[in-house]
């Protein structure tokens, strides 16, 4: 009979739907909805009380082992072990020989990390002119000189220079040196702008080499034009700009390096004062430690047998 009962067709049953006017409000909550909502708001009402009748009844003088190493998170509130407990409970299952192994090789990569370092704060340092008044970054007046030969007379070696923003070397010693330093000048053949090869400086830049001496060979051939010199004067304006940003780029990175192994070589220290301290023998601290070196520690001297 019971499945003929159900056989039978019934009408099916439509629970009331959210009005039409309060659509923006959403579905319409039945009343399931409802009893799951209070039976949780009920639960951790419960829940809160509780707490509160543990906290009242709390002894001050309450203390576990567990609170030396757990702490209470911040968004969940629970209690969880700290990262030094961790660690040490890491390390006992580790073993003491498996983290000596481990240590060592720590200290092998720092030092491989030092010594690469410097490698390359000495190429970086080779490649650069150092004004050691300023600091890195700053400009730094570059002395160098480049010297060129250029064949003929005085007025056509200054004519070629003043063109190009070079000096010849006469001009700059009567600036700084009287008569005697002039009578040696003009004694030396090899730096009188008479002879037949005369030696002359300009300043020097890395990238320039080829535009400079393609500019005095043009020179010497014909006068150059308005136009002409001024397109010289951007690129060398531009390839100057060039050159000073990688300059700047490059000090900025040699400063950077030398930052960073500055830091590894204090974590060096500290691991190899660490490695120290597993000897054997009484010790006591002789310097504190600070965030630049690692404290220093003496051990009692002790008889040879």
């Amino acid at each position: 009979m019971s499945s003929l009962r159900n056989a039978i067709k019934r009408v099916t049953h439509k629970e009331r739907a959210q009005p039409t006017a309060r659509k923006h409000l959403g579905l319409l909550e039945k009343h399931s909805d409802y009893k799951q909502r209070a039976n949780n708001f009920h639960k951790k009402e419960k829940r809160i009380k509780a707490l509160n009748e543990r906290a009242h009844n709390r002894n001050p003088d309450e203390f576990y082992m567990a609170m030396n190493s757990s702490q209470v998170d911040a968004k969940t509130g629970q209690h969880k072990k700290t990262d030094a407990a961790l660690l040490r409970e890491n390390m006992a299952e580790l073993g003491a020989d498996a983290i000596k192994v481990m240590k060592t090789q720590d200290l092998k990569y720092l030092r491989a990390v030092v010594s690469r370092d410097k490698k390359k704060e000495e190429r970086l340092r080779s490649s650069l002119h150092f004004d050691h008044t300023q600091e890195y970054g700053e400009e730094v007046q570059r002395k160098n000189k480049k010297t060129l030969f250029v064949d003929g007379t005085e007025k056509d070696a200054k004519k070629v220079l003043r063109q190009n923003g070079g000096v010849l070397w006469d001009e700059e010693e009567e600036e700084g040196k009287g008569e005697e330093d002039d009578n040696d000048f003009d004694n030396d053949s090899s730096l009188n702008p008479q002879h037949e090869s005369a030696v002359v400086s300009e300043p020097a830049s890395d990238d320039e080499y080829d535009l400079d001496i393609s500019t005095l060979r043009a020179a010497n051939k014909k006068p150059k034009t308005e136009a002409e010199l001024k397109k010289i004067n951007r690129r060398q304006t531009k390839i100057k700009k060039r050159i000073e940003k990688n300059r700047l780029k490059s000090y900025a990175e040699l400063r950077n390096r030398e930052e960073r192994r500055q830091k590894v070589e204090v974590a060096l220290a500290y691991m190899e004062t660490e490695k120290n301290m597993n000897a054997k023998g009484a010790k006591r601290k002789v310097v504190e430690g600070d965030s630049t070196k690692p404290p220093v520690y003496k051990w009692r001297r002790k008889r040879a047998k």
